[in-house]
């Protein structure tokens, strides 16, 4: 982003193992355990999906197990298992993140199988098979969170309909897709105050949501639970006030002076970055050259490029950490005023 190249990335690694053969066979057993440390790794850049910025360090320990030999006498094979935990330990937006595209398991067999008599003596067939286990898709680790936007049709305030809009659009930027999140609308005085009956739905729809994930015993992802255990009415829907009977979004939603001016529905530029003003980015339409120069009057620095991040603009850091486990970490103690003169 800045013009400079990356620094080179360093790593190291701590390993220890044990090799073992059982008498008088051809079975050799391995077994590993490490822990390595990267340095400088690449990330994708929340700010600006198609940059990237380097986290300070990933650590990955694991252990590994292997099994090698010969089976009745023609059968030869190998089979093993790796099982590594990587995690971002040092990180400005994603501490005690899991990177992306990192499985946490991996498993192969694989077996040949060679003719020793006959004939085809000599001939070889060879199969195998390899296993890899879920990972993440996006290194905010967010997937595993199912939504329930529930948000009054209502364009008269700042709680316009748009935002939800938004929401999705910055799910689809950060995922790709938007799976975990579904859309309840109804027309009603205030974005701010809800279909009372729609809560009632979406708090019910909630909690069996949440129980049917919380059930899925399966080795799959919390990321894909949330999908497999999403319920069937999980849908986007708007409905006729205080009824949850379908109708139609009578209010479309509209947006805000920025977006006007041509920022995408995401909405996260506060500031843009400027670029110079090019008559040829406003075709069809054409300027006169008294129309041109009050715009360049109007405009001395330029007009804002949306393709490039706001200025000064950072990835959301949570103030919530999970890092101690479900039970999260204690409040402490609680304050004490004091006086001052």
């Amino acid at each position: 982003m800045n013009g400079k190249p990356y620094v080179p990335a360093t790593g190291s690694n701590l390993e220890g193992g044990a090799k073992y053969q059982l008498a008088n066979t051809p079975l050799i057993l391995r077994a590993a355990v490490f822990s390595m440390r990267q340095h400088n790794v690449l990330q994708p850049n929340p700010a600006a999906p198609t940059t990237s910025i380097q986290t300070g360090e990933v650590h990955t320990p694991g252990f590994e197990l292997q099994a090698n030999g010969t089976m009745l006498h023609s059968l030869d094979f190998s089979v093993g298992y790796t099982h590594i935990k990587p995690v971002n330990t040092i990180s400005t937006y994603y501490q005690d993140k899991q990177p992306t595209t990192v499985s946490n398991d991996t498993a192969s067999a694989w077996f040949h199988y060679t003719v020793r008599h006959g004939l085809p003596a000599g001939i070889g067939l060879g199969a195998g098979s390899r296993y890899v286990g879920s990972s993440w898709g996006t290194v905010a680790n967010n997937l595993r969170v199912p939504i329930i936007d529930l948000r009054g049709t209502s364009n008269a305030d700042l709680h316009d309909t748009f935002h939800s809009w938004s929401m999705r659009m910055r799910l689809d930027r950060a995922n790709g897709n938007h799976d975990n999140q579904v859309i309840w609308d109804s027309f009603t005085a205030s974005g701010f105050v809800p279909d009372t009956t729609l809560e009632t739905q979406a708090f019910d729809l909630m909690d069996r949501w949440l129980s049917a994930i919380e059930s899925d015993h399966s080795g799959n992802s919390l990321a894909q639970k949330v999908v497999a255990n999403k319920p069937s009415d999980a849908v986007d829907r708007c409905t006729v006030t205080e009824t949850g009977v379908a109708g139609p979004c009578v209010i479309p939603a509209n947006g805000n002076p920025r977006m006007g001016a041509g920022e995408p529905l995401t909405d996260d530029v506060l500031k843009c970055q400027l670029q110079p003003m090019d008559p040829t980015a406003y075709f069809p339409v054409l300027f006169s050259d008294a129309q041109w120069a009050q715009l360049q009057a109007a405009f001395p620095g330029g007009v804002c490029d949306y393709t490039k991040p706001g200025v000064n603009q950072q990835p959301t850091v949570p103030w919530l950490t999970y890092a101690n486990g479900p039970a999260g970490q204690p409040l402490g103690p609680a304050p004490v005023s004091t006086t001052s003169h």
